[in-house]
């Protein structure tokens, strides 16, 4: 009787400090609202709002799509991106879920995700060739894109690309990132300071009000319903662009020492290495920085990358 009075008090004690959790949640959330103010412009599909940033006034046109999970796509890029728009259009594509854009829940299969993109760029007038600039799982969608609708790619730029030999091999625990979704709807990531530890935060280019932006879109939705989405459909996803041609474009591969990937730098590296056997054009440039290179370093990237663009 002691231990069931015990665990009944436990209960109690524990429910309690949720809903107050919660609470303090929701205040904070109502505070830090003026700061989730979009950046960029939004267009509307199905009946969904996305976000895209487009600015400088370039003739070639980089589109930079983030990695997975991504919290906020146009302030992550924005210390590489800051360093282009004087000589390109820039493009940041904010997918349902991500960023300033409104949630998604339907099945994200990799030709909805490619179509949600182009269908973006259609409506605000952006024709191809474009460049794409995928990092991490983006390069998913931009190996997908180059090979279906070839007249709209003229070249990719990797941002640490993540390959399709990766995922076929990599072990993801998806009930994690579903207890992490759930967890973070009550706050109670608010009190766990490395969840908020972006490598964006980390650096120094963005500035105290664009920190506090990122880290108000951090509490705000750290995990999208769209990102699990995408996540139950990322083995398929990866087969399917497997198992279609390499693109003959013009590719340049920047790629880290594998720190954040869940790979050893040999792994991460001869993942590279095997994509770029596929096709004559490929180029890596082998970065030592973690996994969010433009984070890391922004101007040695953004010089290189007019560099590939001047040759090609």
């Amino acid at each position: 009787m002691k231990r069931k009075g015990l665990l009944h008090r436990l209960l109690i004690v524990v429910t309690i400090a949720i809903v107050g959790i919660y609470c303090n949640h929701q205040i904070q959330l109502l505070l830090e609202q003026p700061l989730r103010h979009p950046l960029g412009q939004t267009v509307t599909l199905k009946d969904k709002k996305m976000n895209v940033l487009v600015e400088g006034e370039g003739e070639q046109t980089l589109v930079f799509m983030a990695g997975g999970g991504t919290i906020s796509p146009i302030l992550d890029f924005q210390a590489l991106t800051s360093q282009l728009k004087a000589q390109f259009r820039i493009v940041v594509i904010e997918k349902f879920g991500y960023g300033f854009s409104e949630d998604i829940d339907e099945p994200r299969d990799i030709q909805t995700i490619v179509t949600d993109t182009r269908s973006a760029l259609k409506q605000l007038g952006i024709q191809g060739p474009v460049i794409l600039c995928p990092h991490s799982l983006s390069s998913l969608e931009a190996l997908y894109w180059a090979n279906h609708y070839p007249n709209e790619v003229a070249a990719i730029i990797g941002l640490d690309m993540a390959f399709p030999a990766s995922y076929q091999t990599m072990d993801i625990n998806t009930p994690l990132f579903h207890f992490l979704a759930v967890a973070s709807h009550f706050g109670i990531t608010r009190f766990f300071p490395n969840f908020a530890n972006q490598p964006a935060l980390t650096q120094s280019y963005l500035s105290k009000q664009e920190k506090a932006t990122y880290q108000a879109l951090l509490h705000y939705r750290p995990i999208s319903t769209n990102t699990l989405n995408e996540l139950e459909e990322l083995k398929a996803n990866a087969d399917t662009v497997a198992n279609i041609p390499t693109p003959t474009i013009p590719m340049t591969l920047f790629v880290s020492n594998g720190e954040g990937t869940g790979f050893s730098q040999a792994e991460w590296l001869g993942y590279a290495q095997q994509f770029s056997k596929k096709a004559s054009n490929i180029e890596i440039i082998q970065l030592d920085c973690p996994h969010y290179i433009h984070d890391y370093l922004p101007q040695q990237i953004a010089e290189q990358i007019q560099e590939f663009l001047m040759q090609h």
